[in-house]
């Protein structure tokens, strides 16, 4: 008793006011430690998935690398087709699809020579279509007519007849006159919804377009992740995450669209380079050009607004602590001793 006595009388007063501040301010530490502003680490099965600095711009260099491939290799499809193949392609397209061209097709060329065509066929069609054909009479191409010989397969042997005389033209007909009479009659190349290469022309820049849409999306979505802070703080990551991500699962879709897009013009070039006169016409319907300044615009501001966003929420609530090594030492109680 003598001993413990003595203790307490060698302690200071101001020790044990010290401790018993120490003591009151504990629970309200731990209290401040679970507060809202110095959230607790929940388990996983427990919380809504929050992706790491790490992870996020590993999303975007992904997302920018491929969008960025698969740009250059839609652009590069288009010029492995010589102007040659681009040239029957039209005229292809023109005379299955235009009674006029072909009017003009027979008003033009010289007369048909069919050596070897009776292979093919019956003496006796193979000499009806000759002497008409040498007389340069429409009927010699009603064969050729569009529900027939290139959608349907009702008569393959009309069918294979129609591309074996459509070849043989090819190899006659002046490409020069098929060029001035697409620019008089029809406007240019992009006025024609049939024009195979004008056609060929307008998927390769949509498809251009949402890869160049994905590529801004990378570019800009990393700025935004950058300047707004998020990539030093993890409370300001957590928020930009929440809206950040569907622009990136944006981006990914229209990844996912240009790779279908890039397939589809593969048959396409296949279909060109070795035509058949069984293949389906060509991708109909009008692209929209001007998507890419919409789409575009969209790209670059989304980003910038929610870096805009994030830098005013938390400007609102003041100076957001970092959860660092600093920041533990100040919240820990000081040490009795």
């Amino acid at each position: 008793e003598q001993l413990n006595s003595t203790r307490q009388e060698d302690t200071p007063p101001s020790t044990h006011l010290h401790l018993l501040t120490t003591t009151q301010n504990t629970p309200h530490t731990t209290a401040q430690l679970s507060s809202p502003r110095y959230p607790k680490q929940q388990s996983g099965s427990n919380m809504f998935f929050r992706p790491n600095t790490e992870a996020v711009e590993g999303l975007l260099v992904n997302l920018g690398v491929l969008a960025a491939l698969m740009l250059g290799l839609s652009v590069s499809v288009f010029y492995t087709i010589p102007k040659e193949e681009f040239l029957h392609s039209d005229f292809r397209n023109l005379f299955f699809n235009d009674a006029d061209f072909r009017q003009f097709v027979l008003q033009e060329m010289p007369p048909l020579e069919f050596p070897n065509l009776s292979l093919l066929m019956g003496n006796a069609t193979f000499n009806a279509l000759q002497s008409s054909c040498r007389a340069r009479e429409p009927e010699c191409f009603s064969i050729m007519d569009k529900d027939r010989a290139y959608y349907g397969r009702e008569n393959p042997t009309e069918e294979a007849t129609a591309f074996a005389i459509l070849q043989l033209i090819l190899a006659s007909f002046p490409m020069e006159k098929m060029l001035a009479y697409k620019e008089f009659k029809l406007t240019g190349i992009f006025a024609s919804p049939w024009g195979e290469s004008g056609s060929f022309a307008k998927v390769m820049t949509a498809n251009s377009v949402v890869l160049i849409v994905a590529i801004l999306t990378a570019v800009f979505s990393h700025a935004s992740l950058v300047l707004s802070g998020a990539k030093s703080d993890e409370a300001r990551m957590q928020f930009w995450s929440r809206f950040g991500m569907v622009i990136v699962l944006a981006g990914y879709l229209a990844i996912i669209t240009g790779i279908v897009i890039t397939q589809t013009l593969l048959v396409w070039v296949a279909y060109i380079r070795f035509p058949h006169y069984a293949a389906l016409d060509a991708i109909d319907g009008e692209v929209n050009y001007p998507l890419l300044i919409p789409l575009g615009s969209l790209a670059v501001t989304l980003p910038m607004v929610l870096c805009v966003v994030t830098q005013l929420r938390f400007r609102k609530r003041g100076e957001v602590p970092k959860p660092n090594e600093a920041t533990e030492e100040k919240l820990r109680p000081p040490s009795p001793l």
